[in-house]
């Protein structure tokens, strides 16, 4: 039978909707049956290339763009919950054997809740095993607070608050799903952990 794989990137943004394409191209010509799920910007780049694509909720990218420069992520309750009930809205409808994902950093809960396979396409940079330097961001309002004296050697632990901060709308989304809550960013990108069968799908 032929495999059935569910693309579904961050739509608003080229790199990634172009990025998951390609990957997309291939599997293709390998024989799966690829089905893409995204809204935005870029949404059309699927269709243009013969891909069967439904919309689902994606936030407005340069709304997006403009939270996350001032306060580190665009991403509330609100937002979380609405993209995660349509992830698998989707997955339950097109029940896929695995998910394909390019910056849709909420599909880790989604498909842990479905029981369902995910690949991240992600750069390094959101991973635990980026070894270059990471500053924050002077256009975060903390820093902007706190303006020039703040001083360089403690951006490592405002980085490490924030990793931690930044996880709250999704752990208020996953307590409701009865799953575990993540210990920083870099669970809710990356998505590292064994994803347990709960026979929810």
């Amino acid at each position: 039978m032929t495999q059935k794989i569910l693309v579904i990137p961050e739509g608003n943004w080229l790199a990634h909707t172009s990025r998951a394409l390609c990957v997309a191209l291939k599997l293709r010509e390998a024989g799966a049956h690829v089905v893409f799920a995204c809204s935005g910007t870029h949404s059309n780049l699927p269709r243009l290339h013969g891909f069967e694509t439904y919309p689902l909720t994606t936030k407005e990218g340069k709304w997006g763009l403009s939270r996350a420069r001032l306060v580190g992520s665009s991403y509330t309750p609100r937002i979380v919950r609405k993209y995660i009930r349509d992830e698998i809205d989707i997955i339950r409808r097109i029940k896929p054997c695995a998910v394909l994902g390019d910056f849709r950093i909420t599909l880790g809960t989604s498909t842990e809740f479905t029981d369902t396979q995910y690949i991240a396409l992600i750069n390094s940079y959101w991973t635990p095993f980026y070894s270059g330097i990471k500053p924050v961001s002077q256009t975060l309002g903390i820093m902007k607070l706190f303006g020039p004296r703040f001083k360089p050697f403690l951006f490592p632990t405002v980085r490490k608050l924030l990793e931690c901060i930044l996880t709250i709308p999704f752990n208020f989304v996953r307590k409701h799903l009865g799953l575990s809550p993540y210990r920083n960013i870099y669970d809710v990108a990356f998505f590292p952990r064994p994803q347990p069968s709960r026979g929810s799908s």
